[in-house]
């Protein structure tokens, strides 16, 4: 009894030439990837602020010493306060990844701290913008842009109750933010910060906002 045919071989390919062979005219074309959009810069927050009812130059001096806001309609004259805070600058947003396409918008700034009873009335300095991440290029992932400067701080309130003449007090300061001072009442407002520089590799981001200058303060000289 033969256990092994022969002719076995040329029978499997003879029957090989009766199967089904699908074929298409369809073509694919790759195309390099060139990434998403980066993420959004984060907005600039606002500064808060808001004016005392209490005009302290026009009161009794004596009165001025309590620095409460006497002349608001609450039952209890609250304490006074210098000014609000400055706005903060807002966060960079986040680079494309080509792995995943993510890419996260940046944070806002956070808001400046609103007062209700501000000797220095107005509203304090907002931050700046955050910078556009960058999309992916050529394979390379994009880089997150940078963050917004902060706004500057408000400036403060001096109140100086004396029996000298005003002209003999001193001298303010009348330079701008960021200045050297020429007197030695100062109240100017604090200089802004500057916003990040971008990532200057490609693909590069963008840089982020300056934020504002603060705003002058309040001199009060009282004469008695």
């Amino acid at each position: 009894m033969k256990l092994f045919d022969k002719n076995i071989k040329s029978k499997i390919k003879r029957k090989n030439n009766y199967q089904v062979r699908w074929s298409t005219d369809l073509r694919y074309r790759l195309a390099a990837y060139e990434g998403n959009t980066g993420g959004a810069g984060g907005n600039g927050a606002g500064g808060g602020g808001a004016a005392a009812t209490t005009k302290i130059d026009v009161i009794d001096p004596h009165i001025v010493q309590m620095l409460r806001d006497v002349m608001d309609r609450s039952e209890t004259a609250g304490r006074l306060t210098a000014n609000g805070g400055a706005g903060g600058g807002g966060g960079g947003g986040g680079g494309d990844d080509l792995m995943t396409g993510a890419e996260l918008d940046g944070a806002d700034g956070i808001s400046g701290t609103s007062v209700t009873r501000a000797i220095v009335g107005g509203t304090a300095a907002a931050g700046g913008d955050g910078g556009q991440g960058a999309g992916g290029s050529e394979g390379v992932d994009g880089s997150s842009g940078s963050g917004g400067g902060g706004g500057g701080g408000k400036g403060g309130a001096i109140i100086i109750i004396t029996t000298t003449a005003e002209a003999s007090i001193g001298t303010k300061n009348t330079a701008s933010a960021g200045a050297s001072p020429n007197g030695n009442i100062n109240v100017t407002g604090g200089e802004r910060g500057a916003g990040g520089s971008a990532y200057g590799t490609a693909p590069a981001s963008a840089d982020g906002d300056n934020g504002g200058n603060g705003g002058n303060g309040k001199y009060i000289p009282i004469v008695v």
